[in-house]
């Protein structure tokens, strides 16, 4: 079990620069946004499958460990709440990857964005697509947790993905309601039903060894001798 901690510990660090060196290469200049993708035509995806539930499908594969490429993490239902159980390294990280399955799903569906598509079969990316609603929920976690971020790292700019973020929101599409959640996770944390008890054991499975809130109690949920 050790070892597994310590291998996802440093999986983590790769994953996070390697998140960090794309933003770059796709971004250029944090103050600046470009107006076409810096990164060559974007490709059309396919006609996104049709609204169903998205909490029992598998992604993943076996894979158990690491950071699962995208996520959404569903930690509490209220938005603001959710936000602040973030840990530090979500917070600033959690932000880009909201905008880029915002700008994914618009893609999808004919829309113009300045981030290119990814991961267009992610079980986030089909819950975005699945009703309007949804990526309103997901525009504003991602304008709380940017709130967070420059709470907990006293920052005076906003994250330079809220500008994209701006650019897309005039965007709309069928609104159904705000439809189940995905639990993109290993099976073993994932609860029909029940994404913010899922995403809480998922990170208690997953995230323990570099979880941390800086400015910040951790959550009431998070154990005493972690924190």
């Amino acid at each position: 079990m050790i070892v597994v901690h310590i291998f996802c510990y440093f999986f983590e660090i790769w994953l996070d620069l390697l998140v960090r060196f794309l933003y770059i290469v796709a971004i250029g200049d944090p103050q600046h946004t470009p107006s076409v993708h810096p990164l060559g035509p974007r490709q059309r995806s396919p006609a996104a499958p049709q609204a169903g539930s998205l909490a029992g499908r598998s992604f993943f594969g076996a894979r158990e460990c690491g950071e699962r490429q995208m996520n959404i993490f569903v930690l509490d239902r209220e938005i603001e709440r959710c936000a602040r159980y973030h840990c530090d390294r979500h917070v600033s990280k959690m932000i880009l990857e909201s905008v880029q399955l915002l700008c994914t799903a618009l893609n999808k569906k004919g829309f113009s964005t300045p981030y290119r598509s990814t991961h267009v079969k992610h079980p986030c990316v089909l819950w975005v697509e699945e009703s309007h609603d949804n990526f309103l929920w997901l525009a504003q976690l991602a304008r709380a947790l940017n709130a967070e971020y420059r709470y907990r790292y006293r920052k005076d700019r906003d994250h330079a993905s809220i500008a994209v973020l701006d650019r897309i929101c005039d965007h709309h599409y069928e609104a159904a309601g705000l439809t189940e959640f995905a639990q993109a996770m290993p099976d073993q944390y994932k609860v029909p039903g029940d994404p913010v008890t899922a995403y809480r054991s998922y990170y208690l499975g997953e995230k323990l060894a570099f979880a941390q809130w800086t400015r910040r109690r951790a959550p009431d949920w998070w154990p005493r001798h972690a924190a």
